[in-house]
């Protein structure tokens, strides 16, 4: 079973090459951006998109309730909100 992940920010930039590099190792990847964008161009495979604004702290907070690893805010990868959490992995 291959390990799975959650991008921020995966409609464009740098959540879509990361997405990408990700699909390319093997890694299941979530999505979440406010839009689509260029999500449909990214790799067939294990992936899946969910439309939320990560701004937004209800959605961290719901993602956290489905098992995601960290209920940082979740816009960057320097979270002003949590630093510690956000770059140590805590």
């Amino acid at each position: 079973m291959s390990e799975s992940v959650i991008v921020t920010g995966i409609g464009s930039g740098i959540g879509f090459a990361t997405a990408k590099m990700l699909l390319d190792h093997g890694y299941r990847v979530l999505g979440l951006d406010r839009s689509r964008g260029r999500f449909d161009d990214l790799p067939p495979g294990a992936r899946s998109f969910v439309e939320a604004d990560t701004r937004d702290h209800r959605t961290s907070r719901s993602l956290q309730r489905r098992g995601a690893p960290s209920p940082h805010c979740g816009s960057c990868l320097l979270c002003r909100h949590h630093p510690a959490q956000t770059l140590s992995g805590a």
